[in-house]
C-alpha cells in the first residue's frame, strides 16, 4: 500500500514539474462538470499586489464544440497560489472570448475595492466560484 502511495505521489509531482509557468499560458483548464470543459482566461496581474491575478472563468459543453462559451464568472481576483492549486493543465487551443464582460466586472471590482470591499480568492477557484453561485 505504501508503495502505491509513493508511486502516485511521484507521478503527481512529475506532472506538476512538466507544466509551464502559470503566467506563461493564457488559458488553463480547471475542474468543472463532467459534461463541460471549464477554463480560466488569465488577464492582468494586480499592479497593487503582484500576488493577485485577475481571471474570468468560462465553460462550454463537450458535446457541442461550436457552442459559445458560458461566463461562469466574468471576473475573479485570485492569488497566484490559489490559482496554481486550481488549474489542471494548459489548454492546447486558443479559447479567447470578447473581453467586454471581463472589463465591466473588473471595473466593478475596482470600484468596490476603492470603498474598502476588496474581494480576493485565497483558497481555490472552485471554492470561490461555488460561494458566489449560492
Amino acid at each position: 500500500m505504501l508503495r502505491v502511495i509513493l508511486v502516485l505521489a511521484l507521478s503527481a509531482a512529475s506532472l506538476l514539474a512538466e507544466q509551464p509557468p502559470l503566467r506563461s499560458v493564457k488559458n488553463w483548464e480547471v475542474r468543472g462538470t463532467p459534461d463541460s470543459i471549464t477554463w480560466v482566461e488569465l488577464h492582468d496581474v494586480d499592479a497593487t499586489d503582484p500576488s493577485v491575478i485577475h481571471v474570468e472563468v468560462l465553460s462550454r459543453k463537450k458535446r457541442d464544440p461550436n457552442s459559445g462559451p458560458l461566463h461562469v464568472r466574468a471576473h475573479l481576483a485570485i492569488t497566484l497560489d490559489a490559482l496554481q492549486r486550481s488549474v489542471v493543465r494548459p489548454l492546447r487551443d486558443q479559447r479567447g472570448v470578447y473581453p467586454e464582460s471581463f472589463y465591466f466586472a473588473h471595473k466593478h471590482w475596482q470600484e468596490e475595492t476603492a470603498v474598502g470591499k476588496r474581494e480576493v480568492c485565497t483558497t481555490t477557484l472552485y471554492e470561490c466560484v461555488d460561494t458566489k453561485a449560492k
